[in-house]
C-alpha cells in the first residue's frame, strides 16, 4: 500500500468567532479612520492655517489624499492582523505505510505560531472496523470524537487530559453494542510527549513512527490526539486496509 496522509490544521484562538473577529476590527478601523480625520482636519489643519492665508487647489487635494493614504494603511493593518489572528497555529498529520505484512503509522506534529508550545500528552488509538460484508456498504467505526453539549473537548479527548497517563483504552465511552468487544490499541507516543519535547518553538516540527503487525486482514483506523498545556486538543484520524498476502496463501 503507498503511503496516504490525513492532515488537521488548527487555530488555538477559539475564544471568539471569524464573525465576531471581523466585526470587531471593523469597528477598530472605523474608529481609528475617523481619529485620523479629526487629527488632520482638526489639529494639523490649524497648524498649516498659521503658515498658510488661503488653501489652494493643489492644498486642498493633498489633505485628502493625505486622509485616504493613511486610511488605507489602517485597513491594511487591520486586514494582515485579522489574517494572521485567522491562521492556523499548529498542525497534525497521520501518515500510513503497509510493508511486508507490518504497518508504519508515522504521527508529525508542527507549530505555525509565533509563540512557543508546550505539549502535554499525544496518544495513538488503533482499533478494528466492523467489516463490510455487501457491495456499497462501508466499515463502521464508533463516534469517538463527538462533542457534547457546549464541551469544548471530544469525549476521547477529554479523557486524554485528565489522564496521568492513559494504558488502555476507556471502553465505557463506547454505547452501541456492535462496537464492543472490538480490538483496540493505545498506544502514547512518549517522543512527543512533555518528557520526549518540552516545548515546540515557532516553525519546529516533530514525527514518531509506530510500527505494528495486525493478525487479522480488514479495514482499521488509527485516531491520534494531541494536547497542550493552556491550548486546545487537537486530533487526526485516518482509515487503513490490512491486507497480509502471506496470510491469504495459507
Amino acid at each position: 500500500m503507498a503511503g496516504s496522509t490525513s492532515e488537521t490544521n488548527f487555530s488555538n484562538q477559539k475564544e471568539f468567532s471569524p464573525n465576531t473577529k471581523k466585526i470587531a476590527f471593523a469597528i477598530v478601523e472605523i474608529v481609528a479612520i475617523s481619529a485620523i480625520a479629526v487629527f488632520v482636519l482638526f489639529l494639523l489643519v490649524p497648524l498649516v492655517q498659521k503658515y498658510v492665508a488661503n488653501y489652494t487647489v493643489v492644498e486642498i487635494i493633498t489633505i485628502i489624499t493625505l486622509i485616504f493614504t493613511l486610511a488605507r494603511c489602517v485597513w491594511g493593518i487591520g486586514k494582515n492582523i485579522l489574517s494572521k489572528c485567522n491562521a492556523a497555529k499548529k498542525s497534525m498529520s497521520l501518515t500510513i505505510e503497509a510493508y511486508d505484512g507490518y504497518t508504519i503509522i508515522t504521527c508529525k506534529i508542527a507549530n505555525h505560531d509565533t509563540r512557543r508550545i508546550k505539549p502535554k500528552d499525544i496518544y495513538l488509538f488503533v482499533e478494528r472496523g466492523v467489516q463490510p460484508k455487501d457491495n456499497n456498504q462501508i466499515a463502521q467505526f464508533p463516534f469517538l470524537l463527538c462533542h457534547e453539549g457546549k464541551n469544548k473537548d471530544c469525549a476521547l479527548g477529554a479523557i486524554c487530559k485528565l489522564s496521568v497517563k492513559l494504558d488502555k483504552f476507556p471502553d465505557h465511552i463506547i454505547k452501541e453494542e456492535k462496537y464492543k468487544g472490538v480490538e483496540r490499541w493505545v498506544i502514547r507516543l512518549d517522543e512527543l510527549c512533555q518528557e520526549g519535547r518540552h516545548y515546540i518553538d515557532p516553525g519546529e516540527e516533530f514525527s514518531e513512527d509506530v510500527t505494528m503487525k495486525f493478525k487479522e486482514n480488514g479495514v482499521y483506523r488509527a485516531t491520534v490526539i494531541w494536547t497542550s498545556e493552556r491550548d486546545d486538543c487537537i486530533c487526526a484520524s485516518k482509515e487503513f486496509v490490512v491486507l497480509n498476502s502471506n496470510k491469504s496463501q495459507e
